[in-house]
């Protein structure tokens, strides 16, 4: 049973080899020339349900799962290049953290790798200044979904039109 073990491991464990799978899969990808060092990176949030009786900070309540008002919440990262989509890397968040250092966390070991960002796609839920200006410094492009506000819509015709 796969939390027999997770339990018998402990959290940072079996999160440290998750990290290494992961990364040994990027390292060969790379290696096979299947991927490119100019990598997209995709961020999401995922939930997974969960039907114990734990109550800490790791368990979070929801309305969207079926048979529970519990979920984990976890951060996923996937790259993306020459059409090909990997899945890079999985936290889990806890009630009340910010997902920002866990974000700059992911994106700088990538760059430590040896990797360079080219665009990093995320949902409007990630829009925050600090984390959009740390994205630009590590000299990554953003991409984020907007609702069709008029100042938005203004912005985009500006843009477009070289206003």
């Amino acid at each position: 049973d796969v939390n027999k073990y997770l339990r018998k491991i402990g959290y940072k464990k079996a999160r440290n080899i998750l990290h290494e799978c992961l990364y040994c899969q990027l390292k060969e990808a790379l290696d096979l020339n299947l991927i490119s060092q100019k990598i997209n990176v995709l961020i999401d949030f995922t939930e997974h349900a969960y039907y114990g009786n734990r109550e800490d900070k790791m368990i979070k309540g929801t309305n969207r799962q079926k048979g529970t008002k519990k979920m984990r919440h976890y951060l996923s990262f996937s790259i993306l290049s020459r059409e090909i989509q990997l899945f890079a890397g999985l936290e889990q968040i806890a009630k009340g953290q910010s997902k920002i250092p866990v974000i700059l966390k992911f994106l700088d070991s990538l760059l430590n790798s040896g990797f360079e960002l080219n665009y990093v796609l995320m949902d409007r839920e990630f829009y925050r200044a600090e984390l959009l200006d740390e994205i630009k410094g590590m000299r990554g492009n953003v991409i984020i979904p907007s609702k069709s506000y008029k100042k938005i819509k203004k912005m985009i015709t500006e843009y477009l039109s070289g206003c």
